[in-house]
């Protein structure tokens, strides 16, 4: 899938769930002009901020990018930002 298409997939995503953008950039840990700037075309996400994106939204990645529409399975948590270990 294309920046694009992910870009469409995520704000139909938002949409679905009511959110609005600034929710679920605050929800994935991302700066809410960056994910202005991603969704519309202006900057390609890294794969992880779509973790991010896949974990706030309680998907997985493959979800994201293949626009399929599977849940993460209860029990299974997807990385968010906080998750995510940093290098030292």
């Amino acid at each position: 899938m294309n920046n694009e298409s992910i870009s469409s997939r995520i704000l139909d995503l938002i949409s679905s769930r009511s959110l609005t953008q600034a929710a679920l950039a605050r929800r994935a840990g991302i700066d809410t002009a960056l994910l202005n700037r991603k969704l519309k075309g202006h900057r390609r996400f890294r794969r992880i901020e779509l973790e991010w994106i896949a974990g706030a939204l309680g998907l997985t990645l493959a979800t994201i990018v293949s626009g399929t529409d599977f849940e993460t399975p209860s029990g299974v948590s997807a990385p968010t930002q906080e998750a995510t270990p940093t290098a030292s």
